[in-house]
């Protein structure tokens, strides 16, 4: 198909920056009158888990969770919209579904320390996306691993800058080498001491601008020179970029200008897609408790 941006409406062109939990769309009784009124860029699913626990789905969806039917539902939904919609894929590496068989973790990749098994892993993540019909996997962390941190800990290869850098360019390689962008995450990145996790509660952090150059922003400047094609910025404030303040919480880096085009864009060099992290999460909700003022 081919589509040029001027040939949008204003409201096509908004819509196209959003993307809606898959969950949302299952629900609907008329999902076509929907997106026709609300024609959005995407969809995400949560990879074979339950995400209740932060409140990105409030009510189970009764299907069979196989790679068939989440084929045929991209299939369906796609043949619906006029502008081809991406399909995204985050959670755990064990993939989307019930059928997918099992992967390892990302810590049992930095244990492994093999740059081509980091390749493989990502290679086979791409081709599990693609069976499913998804062409976008939000994937790898780079946050650096932290022992006080358990959101990281199981996340990402390593604590170690170098390690971390060459087997999360290795997955991500391999996920790109098979036509499915990947997305490093979550920038600016996490400090060495912060414990909260930005699903539940504010999180921020708090490295001097020197400090995250020579530690956080070098991991995302190697993988963006590498050539990643996207980017997830996450709630976590970031006072050494942007001190400002909602309330009594330092400004979500997901709101800062200061932070994505200043740091990311400008400093950074990045000119690929940049995504937020979930709006239902707990860090951009206590900032924003009224969600229509976010807007």
């Amino acid at each position: 198909m081919n589509m040029k941006l001027s040939d949008l409406t204003l409201r096509e062109k908004i819509g196209q920056t959003a993307m809606f939990q898959s969950a949302t769309i299952m629900r609907l009784e008329d999902p076509q009158a929907y997106l026709d009124q609300n024609p959005i860029g995407g969809f995400w699913h949560t990879c074979n888990t339950s995400m209740t626990a932060t409140n990105l789905t409030d009510a189970p969806i009764e299907h069979p969770m196989n790679s068939e039917f989440y084929r045929k539902w991209a299939q369906e939904i796609t043949a619906m919209m006029k502008i081809p919609p991406f399909l995204a894929l985050d959670g755990p590496s064990t993939g989307i579904a019930t059928d997918t068989p099992p992967m390892v973790s990302k810590p049992v990749i930095g244990a492994a320390n093999d740059d081509s098994f980091a390749y493989e892993f990502g290679k086979y993540r791409a081709l599990a996306a693609r069976a499913v019909g998804a062409n976008w996997i939000w994937s790898p962390n780079i946050d650096i691993a932290s022992r006080f941190a358990a959101v990281s800990l199981m996340r990402t290869c390593s604590h170690d800058l170098e390690k971390l850098c060459r087997l999360s360019w290795q997955i991500t390689k391999g996920i790109q080498d098979e036509g499915v962008a990947a997305s490093i995450k979550h920038f600016p990145g996490k400090d060495q001491v912060e414990y909260r996790d930005p699903h539940f509660a504010p999180a921020y952090n708090h490295s001097t601008l020197e400090q995250w150059r020579s530690l956080q922003g070098k991991a995302f400047k190697k993988l963006i020179d590498a050539g990643a094609y996207s980017v997830m910025v996450g709630h976590q404030g970031f006072p050494a970029s942007d001190d400002r303040k909602l309330g009594n919480t330092y400004i979500p880096s997901t709101l800062s200008y200061n932070t994505i085009t200043g740091l990311l864009k400008q400093e950074l060099g990045f000119e690929g897609v940049v995504i937020t992290d979930s709006i239902d999460m707990a860090a951009l909700r206590v900032a924003y408790p009224d969600p229509t003022e976010m807007y």
